[in-house]
């Protein structure tokens, strides 16, 4: 069986929007930690809820579509849905939300003295979730223009005895 017939694409992993993925899964998982654990001082429940919020749904987001080009799954939607668009604004959505969401816990940090480290890491966190969903977005436009392909191709070659 060559690498083109299995169910699952490990040349994801590899590409460059494989990897992004990948970080962006990591920043959402370490800023839900550190905003969980930032300690709610008088006014800033809303502003850490609102980080989580933006940490979950990129967390979901970013499961969902790795799953969908890790198992293949978009060969078989993909003439229902246009997936290039729904990514490009499901991450430009995440970009402005994590912008929104750094923003918001940077004011935090100055509120109280107890839990500031978990703050000031959720905030880095919150920039870093918003250069990477912002470069996906960028790639995704790419894809959407027909410039380039954002996602890998299959690589297995048709006339390669298995």
């Amino acid at each position: 069986m060559s690498s083109s017939d299995s169910r699952v694409d490990t040349n994801y992993v590899k590409s460059v929007p494989g990897l992004i993925r990948i970080v962006q899964l990591v920043v959402a998982i370490c800023g839900l930690i550190s905003a969980s654990s930032g300690y709610y001082c008088f006014n800033t429940g809303g502003k850490i809820h609102f980080y989580e919020f933006t940490a979950i749904y990129s967390l979901i987001f970013v499961i969902l579509a790795f799953i969908l080009f890790f198992f293949r799954i978009d060969q078989a939607i993909g003439t229902r849905i246009n997936i290039p668009l729904s990514l490009l604004i499901n991450d430009a959505i995440l970009t402005i939300l994590y912008l929104i969401a750094a923003i918001l816990m940077f004011v935090t940090i100055g509120a109280c003295n107890w839990g500031v480290g978990g703050r000031v890491a959720a905030a880095i966190f919150g920039v870093l979730g918003f250069l990477t969903h912002g470069y996906h977005a960028f790639l995704d436009y790419g894809w959407v223009r027909g410039r380039t392909s954002s996602q890998p191709q299959p690589t297995g070659n048709k006339g390669d005895p298995a």
